[in-house]
């Protein structure tokens, strides 16, 4: 298979880079296409033959126009999945954006009945995060396959980064607010509001938010900038 030749400058072949064996391939195939030509030239004097291209896997002339539809069928493949990673990015900052904002809200409220309900809709968000979550892991292997990334250093550093993010929200976002749920309910009950007030001092919220959207900052910038 013929792989495309507009993925962010890379060329036909890109493991191996330019090695000795692909080296001999683009020549055989030059020297096939230009004895092709020569002969459709003396078969039809005047006509204009078009190259033709030999593939490594299969051996046979393939017309140039094939090798350009397989090209843009990768690409949009490619573009294809690229788009779902996007999305699921576009969803999990939505929920862990709303998680966060009710996170830091309930540092200054201490009206149980408002704490309450940011607390209900940090966890409806929940949805939203885990599946933007899984729309990134997904759309970005997906990705990395079809535009033979993984044999790049900023890929594996994106990965290890989202898995060690998505650990350290999942470990402290959870306990946190499972506690702060419990201290709201004991408050409504007793109007005892010392353990509202001693999670509301934590800095779990704050430590919360950097982890995510610092996590997020470096992985746009690996994405984009590709520096290793």
């Amino acid at each position: 298979m013929l792989y495309p030749l507009s993925y962010e400058g890379e060329g036909l072949g890109r493991t191996g880079r330019e090695s000795s064996r692909q080296l001999l391939l683009a020549r055989t195939q030059k020297s096939k296409s230009e004895m092709t030509a020569m002969s459709g030239a003396r078969l039809h004097p005047g006509v204009e033959t078009p190259p033709r291209h030999f593939t490594e896997s299969e051996g046979h002339v393939r017309h140039p126009a094939t090798s350009r539809s397989e090209a843009a069928y990768t690409a949009a493949v490619y573009d294809f999945w690229v788009f779902v990673h996007l999305g699921g990015l576009l969803l999990f900052v939505a929920g862990h954006g709303t998680s966060a904002t009710a996170g830091m809200r309930l540092r200054r409220e201490r009206d149980p009945e408002r704490m309450t309900a940011l607390l209900d809709a940090s966890a409806s968000a929940r949805g939203s995060t885990y599946a933007g979550m899984a729309l990134l892991g997904v759309g970005g292997f997906a990705a990395a396959f079809a535009g033979h990334w993984w044999s790049s250093g900023w890929l594996w550093t994106s990965v290890v980064l989202f898995v060690a993010m998505a650990g350290v929200l999942v470990a402290l976002a959870i306990p946190y607010y499972r506690r702060v749920r419990a201290a709201v309910a004991v408050a409504a009950e007793t109007s005892d509001r010392s353990e509202i007030d001693r999670l509301a001092a934590s800095p779990v919220p704050l430590v919360i938010l950097g982890v995510g959207l610092g996590g997020l900052a470096v992985i746009l910038w690996l994405m984009v900038f590709k520096p290793f």
